[in-house]
């Protein structure tokens, strides 16, 4: 039997409770690993990114505006694709509703956000074969577009910057669904990233609002954006 970390002070509505304990039963195989699961996004993702900086070659005038627009596509594109394609049923994208509004929302709520377990970790982590689709899907593409149309750098720019946003994004998020006894929680700014997500986990703001995470770009664009409570 696997050992459990620490829970949070927060205690778990009993429905919550349920809803966990059938989630593990019923999506987590018993061959999955959480700490598995960790070590294929920020290693696979990590050495990806790392290799993207090492083949650069030089950078040079209108290159160096890649990585803040990239940047900033990259928000907004959290900030819809949460709002819409995770919040709303799309046609052909069922899947990532269900993932996210069924399952990660009923497993955690605003009162308890805490992993209990590293078989946890999947109700957290996107999983790898979801990200690996988006990559191939939208990410390589355009890097590909960039290389033809500009130059490697730009590409090698572009990939390298969407891949350190989805990755502090990951870690950011993984960090806010840790137990409130960890180290990691006391990191600067920490604790107002967790005000923000708690306030997306609850029932009736989870659909309207705080939809960004780490930097609510789009939240502050297009609203609504939720601050400040607890």
């Amino acid at each position: 039997m696997r050992q459990a970390v620490p829970r949070s002070g927060y205690p778990a509505a009993a429905e919550t409770a349920a809803f966990r304990d059938a989630y593990r039963a019923e999506i987590v195989p018993e061959s999955y690993s959480g700490w598995g699961h960790f070590r294929a996004i920020f290693g696979g993702y990590g050495a990806v990114f790392l290799l993207c900086l090492l083949l650069l070659d030089r950078v040079s005038g209108w290159e160096w505006a890649v990585p803040p627009v990239t940047f900033l596509y990259a928000n907004l594109s959290e900030y819809f694709g949460h709002r819409f394609a995770m919040h709303r049923r799309v046609p052909g994208l069922s899947l990532i509703h269900k993932r996210h509004v069924k399952q990660h929302h009923r497993f955690f709520l605003n009162e308890d956000l805490a992993m209990e377990s590293p078989d946890d970790f999947k109700a957290v982590l996107f999983p790898a074969y979801l990200t690996a689709f988006f990559f191939i899907a939208f990410s390589l593409p355009a890097a590909l577009l960039l290389a033809w149309l500009w130059s490697d750098d730009a590409a090698l720019l572009f990939l390298a910057t969407s891949l350190a946003y989805y990755l502090v994004y990951e870690a950011a998020h993984f960090i806010c669904h840790l137990p409130d006894d960890s180290a990691a929680l006391r990191i600067p700014g920490m604790k107002r990233l967790v005000t923000h997500h708690r306030l997306h986990h609850r029932a009736d703001l989870m659909a309207r609002a705080n939809f960004n995470f780490m930097f609510p770009l789009g939240d502050w664009i297009f609203g609504p954006r939720r601050a400040g409570e607890n």
